[in-house]
């Protein structure tokens, strides 16, 4: 048809060229040239068209397959949908089956879920009233607490208050026997001290407060080679050395020694100084007889004050966690908590320029951590106060200085003076007074390499002065 519309198209238009065109012999040539070309492309034009038409016959015949193909997936779809349609009325049936059974289960859950509800409220009904309970009986132990802390701290107060101080001296040359009690019958000062006339004639010192006492002794001699010693209920604490070096020249000389020491004395405990030991080689006999005897009362004393003082430390911990604000009585506490330790050398040792003295020997300890003190000779304040600090040391040597250090800055020093020998024993003494910072760090040294002697004749004294 389309080709058919085309050859009559070109035919018309044929006509209309050929009666538009006059008749000239001379353009009949080109006429039947351009003729020629029409007929050629009229030609190709018939073959496209049987191309055309074979190619839509193909296509015909793919449509047709196409469609049968369709026609059969879709009895295929529709066969598949009827099933579907039937299963899925089987999986609602059994879905229904199953949220019945669930619902069931849930049901059965809720009603245990109110039993337990019931049973919880039972309980938190119980445990209520036993907070209640509990927080009454917690507030009337705290005011009982409190109570007795402020009883407590009111007496400490009462005892801080109430001062003891005694300083007395031998009023003539006397001479003593050994062991003998000595007689300090010249006082020159004594506050809130009961029968003063009684130590003047006995020599005995008799408590009547209790509380941590710095006690100290300075004796002048002619006699040498023996110690000094302070004593309380009659067992010795600490000793002082009477150094021998002038006893060859008929004992026309007068030599000094001192002893101090901090200790714990309660009401009618009694403390007195007597001399003791006629010669050097006796001292040292004894006091290697004592040694053992000596060192298990110290560490049963150590043990013992390390408990009492982790017990402090952590009760104080216990209330600061109670009281975030630091009740007065927390903070009163704090303040007037006692600080003291008395160590003394032991054994004897050489020491080098500028080493550490150890103390080892703990004689008396309000201080904590204080092996660490026992293994370095290096004391670390833990409370911020004013301390006083002596040491008393016999060595075995001569012309040098001994110092106390404060943060490895020398804070006082005490002299060992020149002899025509190093084969004595001489006693040496320094004594100050100096406000340490928690931190702070005191430590004794020698500015030069000295034998210092065991035993209680070389001992460092540090008390906080409150």
């Amino acid at each position: 048809m389309l080709m058919n519309l085309l050859t009559s198209q070109l035919k018309q238009k044929l006509t209309e060229m050929e009666s538009k065109i006059p008749e000239q012999p001379s353009g009949n040539d080109t006429c039947k040239v351009l003729v020629a070309k029409l007929e050629q492309t009229v030609k190709e034009v018939q073959q496209n068209n049987s191309h055309l038409g074979s190619d839509l016959e193909t296509l015909q015949l793919k449509y047709n397959l196409l469609t049968e193909a369709f026609e059969n997936r879709t009895a295929e779809l529709k066969n598949s949908l009827q099933e579907l349609k039937q299963l899925k009325n089987i999986q609602q049936l059994q879905s229904l089956n199953n949220l019945n059974e669930k619902f069931q289960k849930i049901d059965y859950s809720v009603s245990s879920l109110k039993s337990h509800e019931q049973a919880r409220n039972q309980d938190f009904l119980a445990l209520y009233n036993l907070t209640i309970q509990s927080e009454s009986e917690m507030h009337s132990k705290m005011n009982q607490y409190r109570n007795e802390m402020s009883n407590k701290i009111n007496e400490l107060q009462r005892n801080i208050n109430n001062k003891v101080s005694l300083t007395a001296c031998v009023e003539h040359q006397t001479m003593f026997s050994s062991d003998e009690t000595i007689k300090f019958t010249d006082i020159r000062t004594t506050i809130n001290n009961a029968n003063i006339s009684s130590f003047q004639s006995t020599g005995l010192y008799v408590c009547t407060v209790s509380y941590l006492y710095l006690i100290s002794v300075v004796l002048m001699s002619k006699t040498g080679a023996h110690e000094i010693n302070i004593l309380k209920n009659n067992n010795k604490i600490v000793s002082g050395w009477m150094d021998d070096y002038y006893t060859s020249s008929a004992n026309t000389y007068w030599s000094s020694a001192a002893a101090v020491t901090t200790t714990w004395i309660k009401i009618h405990n009694k403390a007195s100084v007597s001399n003791q030991y006629p010669s050097m080689a006796k001292y040292l006999a004894d006091q290697s007889s004592m040694h053992h005897e000596l060192e298990t009362l110290r560490r049963q004393q150590e043990m013992s004050m390390n408990l009492l003082t982790s017990q402090l430390e952590q009760k104080l911990a216990e209330m600061e966690a109670k009281s975030p604000n630091n009740h007065p009585e927390t903070t009163l506490a704090k303040s007037y908590m006692k600080m003291a330790l008395t160590a003394c050398v032991d054994p004897p040792k050489n020491v080098a320029a500028a080493e550490a003295i150890k103390f080892k020997d703990i004689r008396t300890n309000r201080q904590p951590n204080v092996s660490s003190f026992r293994s370095t000779g290096l004391y670390v304040c833990t409370v911020s106060d004013l301390y006083h600090i002596s040491v008393v040391l016999m060595m075995h040597s001569e012309n040098h200085r001994f110092h106390i250090m404060k943060n490895n800055n020398r804070l006082v020093s005490g002299w060992v003076d020149q002899s025509s020998s190093t084969d004595y024993w001489r006693s040496h003494a320094v004594v100050t007074a100096t406000w340490l910072q928690v931190g702070d760090t005191v430590k004794v040294t020698s500015e030069k390499a000295v034998g210092i002697g065991n035993g209680i004749a070389s001992c460092l004294t540090i008390v906080r002065i409150s």
